[in-house]
C-alpha cells in the first residue's frame, strides 16, 4: 500500500487509490519527496524537473536534511542548513492544475528547543496564502492551518522530535503552483527564542487525475476507465453520448470512503471540527446525524440509531479532488447536492466498513442514451473481493456495485444510489445509464428495516434470512418510482411545460404491466415464508413472466426530451432486478420457508 493511500485512509475522510487509465489522457499520482528528488538528480541544483512538475529554489539549491530519523528536503545556505529559511523560497509548478492530497512539513518547532520561536510555514497556492503555525501553549505543541484541510502531528516538537505535521486536503481546489517560504514566528513556549522560522518538506502528494474520452468507449470492446499497475480494473463499452457543447469526456477520480453508519466514532474523529469526541457509538451517530452525514429513516425511537434504518450522505466525505470541481451552492449542475447510499447495502465488514469507488465528473451538457456495459474487476481495483458467482453456502458473499448521480434525482426525490450488477463473468458485469459516483465493493445489509410477513409496521429484522426476498421487492418498487415520477412525468431539467421522456399512451400501457409484476412478486415473496409448494413455484414463475412482459413493452427510444436517460434507467433496473432474482433470491429459497420475520428461528 502506498504512503499516499495510508495517509488518507487514516487521517482523512477519503483516500485516493493508486489507479490510472490507459489509452486515456490524464495525470498519474505524483509524490515529491527526497527519494523522487534523488532519483531525478535534483539535489545540488536550483531547478529540477520531475514527471509533471518543475521545482525551483531561491537563496540556495535543493538539499536533503535528516534529523532524529526523519528525512526531508529544503534549500541550502540558510541559517538552519538545508531547510526553507526566511528569505528563501521553494517553488513547484505543475504542468496542469492538480489536486494536492497531503503535504508533510518537518522540523517545525516551537521552542525552547534549538532556541526557536514558535515557527510558521507559509504556502502560497496560486496566489492565495496559507499558514501552518506551531502553537506556544505547551512544549510538545500542536499546529494550526489557515486553510480548509486537517492537520495531524506526526512528530513531537521537542529536542528529540521531528516537528512533523501532515496537512491533508490543504486547499479548496486544484492548484497549478505552490510557493513555500517561512515567516516570522511568535514567542516560544519557553525562553527568549532568537532563531526564526525554518522547516523542511517531507513530501507533497499529488492525486491522480484521469481524463476519460468517451469516443474510445462506444465500441463493444470499450475503453479502460481505471487500471492498477497496468492491469485493467474497470472497462466501459457500448456507450452512447452526445453533447451540444461538443466536449464528451470525464475526469475520473478514485476515492475511498468510510461507511459512517457502522464506524461512527471513527467518522467523528475524521470529520471537522478537529478533536470532536463521542462517548458512545450512538452519541457519535447523533453527532453525524447533526452534520447531515447520517440520515435516519425514522425521526425518533430506537431505530433512529440502527444502521439498517439509516442512509449515508457521502457528500461531506468526498475529498477535495471531487468537491473542488463544484461550487458551494449545493444545487446541481454546478453544486454538489447530498448524495445518499441506501440502507439495503453497506461497506463490507471485511474491509472495516470502508468502501472504494470512482467518481466520474462529466462535461456539462453531456447526455447519455440507452445503456452501457461495464466490467469491474473488484479484486484488481481494491485488492480483495467477496465474489460474484452465487455461492449457495454463502449468498451474501457478493460484491454489490452501486451508483449515485449528482445530477439526477432518484427514489424519494433524493440523489440516491441504485444497484448496477447484472452478471458474473469474472469480472463483475454492470449495466450503466449515467456516470457519477460508482461504489464498487458493498455487501448486502444482513439486517432489514421494513414491513414484515407479520406486520405492515416497519421494524428491524436482525440477520434476516429473507434479505434477498425483501431486496427484490424494493428493487421493483424503486423501478416503479423512476417510471412514475421521472420517465412518465417531466421532472428533469428541460424547458418547463414540455413532454415527459415517455408518451402518455405508452405510460398508460406500462402502468398495468408494472402493477401486475408487483402483485406477482409480492405473492411469490409471501409464499416464500411457507414450505415449498407447486403454488409457490407457479407464483414465482408468474412474477418472472410479468417482469419480462414489462421489459418487452419498453420502447427503443424516448419520445420526449430525456436529459437524464430515464428510459435507459428503466431498462437497466429491469436487468438488475432479473439478475438479483435469478442469482440471489431464487437460490435463497428454503424448503421450509423463511422464518426470521416470523420469529420462529433465531437470528
Amino acid at each position: 500500500m502506498s504512503r499516499r493511500f495510508m495517509v488518507r485512509a487514516v487521517l482523512a475522510a477519503a483516500s485516493v487509490l493508486a489507479v490510472s487509465a490507459s489509452n486515456n489522457a490524464g495525470a498519474d499520482a505524483l509524490t515529491i519527496d527526497p527519494g523522487a528528488l534523488a532519483t531525478n538528480g535534483c539535489f545540488g541544483h536550483a531547478a529540477c524537473s520531475l514527471d509533471g512538475a518543475d521545482i525551483a529554489t531561491t537563496g540556495g539549491v535543493l538539499e536533503k536534511k535528516e534529523l532524529n530519523g526523519s528525512k526531508g528536503f529544503g534549500v541550502s545556505g540558510g541559517a538552519s542548513g538545508p531547510e526553507i529559511d526566511i528569505g528563501q523560497t521553494l517553488r513547484v509548478d505543475f504542468d496542469e492544475s492538480r489536486s494536492i492530497v497531503a503535504i508533510k512539513i518537518l522540523f517545525l518547532f516551537n521552542g525552547p528547543e534549538f532556541s526557536d520561536r514558535a515557527e510558521k510555514a507559509r504556502v502560497i497556492a496560486d496566489g492565495t496564502t496559507y499558514i501552518l503555525s506551531t502553537l506556544n501553549d505547551a512544549d510538545d505543541a500542536d499546529a494550526t492551518w489557515s486553510g480548509p484541510g486537517a492537520v495531524t502531528k506526526c512528530g513531537a516538537t521537542t529536542p528529540a522530535g521531528t516537528g512533523c505535521f501532515i496537512i491533508t486536503d490543504p486547499f479548496p481546489g486544484a492548484v497549478s503552483r505552490l510557493d513555500f517560504s517561512a515567516v516570522t514566528g511568535t514567542a516560544p513556549f519557553a525562553g527568549a527564542g532568537t532563531n526564526d522560522s525554518d522547516y523542511s518538506l517531507g513530501f507533497i502528494d499529488v492525486a491522480a487525475q484521469v481524463a476519460l474520452d468517451f469516443d474510445n468507449c462506444a465500441t463493444a470492446t470499450g475503453c479502460p476507465a481505471a487500471s492498477v499497475d497496468g492491469t485493467p480494473a474497470v472497462t466501459l463499452s457500448s456507450m452512447q453520448v452526445a453533447n451540444a457543447g461538443d466536449p464528451d469526456d470525464a475526469i475520473v477520480i478514485p476515492v475511498r470512503l468510510p461507511d459512517c453508519r457502522y464506524i461512527p466514532q471513527a467518522c467523528v474523529e475524521l470529520l471537522p471540527p478537529a478533536g470532536d469526541y463521542a462517548s458512545s457509538e450512538n452519541a457519535a451517530r447523533e453527532i453525524l446525524i447533526g452534520l447531515g452525514v447520517i440520515k435516519p429513516l425514522v425521526p425518533y425511537g430506537p431505530n433512529r440509531y440502527v444502521p439498517a434504518a439509516q442512509i449515508l450522505n457521502v457528500k461531506p466525505l468526498l475529498p477535495a479532488e471531487v468537491t473542488s470541481l463544484f461550487d458551494s451552492s449545493g444545487t446541481p449542475p454546478n453544486g454538489l447536492p447530498a448524495m445518499y447510499i441506501a440502507s439495503k447495502w453497506r461497506a463490507q465488514a471485511v474491509n472495516d466498513f470502508w468502501f472504494d469507488g470512482l467518481f466520474f465528473k462529466t462535461d456539462t451538457g453531456l447526455i447519455f442514451s440507452d445503456t452501457f456495459d461495464g466490467l469491474i474487476d473488484v479484486s484488481v481495483l481494491t485488492g480483495s473481493e467477496l465474489g460474484c458467482v452465487a455461492n449457495l453456502g454463502d449468498l451474501k458473499a457478493w460484491d454489490m456495485i452501486t451508483t449515485v448521480s449528482e445530477l439526477a434525482r432518484s427514489v424519494d426525490g433524493r440523489f440516491m444510489d441504485g444497484l448496477t450488477n447484472v452478471g458474473c463473468i469474472n469480472p463483475t458485469k454492470v449495466k450503466g445509464t449515467r456516470l457519477s459516483l460508482y461504489s464498487v465493493n458493498f455487501e448486502v445489509t444482513p439486517d432489514t428495516f421494513g414491513p414484515t410477513i407479520k406486520s405492515k409496521t416497519p421494524k428491524v429484522t436482525v440477520n434476516n434470512d429473507a434479505v434477498f426476498a425483501r431486496l427484490v421487492q424494493t428493487l421493483w418498487e424503486d423501478l416503479g418510482t423512476i417510471k412514475g415520477q421521472y420517465a412518465c412525468r417531466q421532472a428533469d431539467p428541460v424547458p418547463s411545460g414540455g413532454p415527459a421522456p415517455l408518451a402518455k399512451t405508452l405510460c398508460k400501457s406500462l402502468g398495468p404491466l408494472f402493477s401486475q409484476a408487483k402483485k406477482d412478486i409480492r405473492q411469490c415473496v409471501n409464499l416464500s415464508f411457507r414450505p415449498a409448494s407447486a403454488n409457490r413455484t407457479a407464483r414465482c414463475a408468474a412474477a418472472e413472466a410479468s417482469v419480462a412482459a414489462f421489459a418487452a413493452a419498453l420502447p427503443s427510444s424516448a419520445t420526449g426530451p430525456d436529459p437524464f436517460n430515464r428510459l435507459g434507467e428503466l431498462e437497466a433496473r429491469v436487468e438488475v432486478f432479473q439478475h438479483v432474482w435469478d442469482e440471489r433470491f431464487l437460490n435463497s429459497l428454503k424448503p421450509a420457508g423463511f422464518c426470521r420475520e416470523k420469529g420462529t428461528c433465531p437470528p
